[in-house]
């Protein structure tokens, strides 16, 4: 039984290991004279090594527009399998998606789809047109609070007195701080 066991094991694993027949047609490592001698693909998809099932799995998902999810512990070649196959990927024409709130639904917002670039543009140009109705109004705000603290420090004492001028500068905070938040 253990004889009839190594000749099958053996009678399988001798043609993979011993494989006259089969002579790879790149040159052998002491026929290099430096690193510049060896030849590099252009595509990074051809530069990995060690992971040949993956660039097979990638270059299919690639021409099929598939989706590829890499899982492995750190080091082994996740984030250069899927950077090579960015580049596989046929390039198509790039859309930006806008999605904006709905006046008329709060539950069904605005989607619109640009051309790439164009919705930069248009969220900076809303920005903008927003920044000039009241964006500075936070400013104008501490301004006026600074103004009458000073006024009711310098002023209120001699008025009103010290406990009714802290009282006011209290109530004067909790109200500020009620409208930023």
């Amino acid at each position: 039984m253990v004889v009839r066991i190594r000749k099958k094991f053996s009678a399988a694993a001798t043609p993979l290991v011993s494989s006259s027949a089969h002579q790879s047609p790149e040159p052998a490592w002491n026929d290099y004279k430096s690193t510049a001698d060896i030849p590099v693909s252009d595509h990074l998809a051809g530069q990995i090594i060690g992971q040949e099932k993956g660039v097979e799995i990638i270059k299919k998902a690639a021409k099929q527009k598939r989706n590829v999810l890499l899982v492995g512990t750190p080091g082994t070649g996740k984030s250069m399998l899927a950077q090579a196959m960015a580049e596989l990927m046929p390039v198509s024409q790039l859309e930006d998606i806008l999605v904006t709130q709905n006046p008329a639904d709060d539950n069904m917002p605005k989607v619109k789809i640009v051309k790439a670039g164009e919705g930069r543009k248009m969220i900076d140009a809303a920005r903008a047109k927003s920044g000039l109705g009241g964006g500075n109004m936070n400013i104008i705000m501490l301004a006026l609070v600074f103004v009458c603290s000073f006024f009711l420090l310098f002023y209120g004492r001699k008025e009103f007195g010290d406990v009714i001028t802290a009282a006011m500068l209290i109530g004067m905070f909790f109200m500020v701080a009620a409208l930023a938040f």
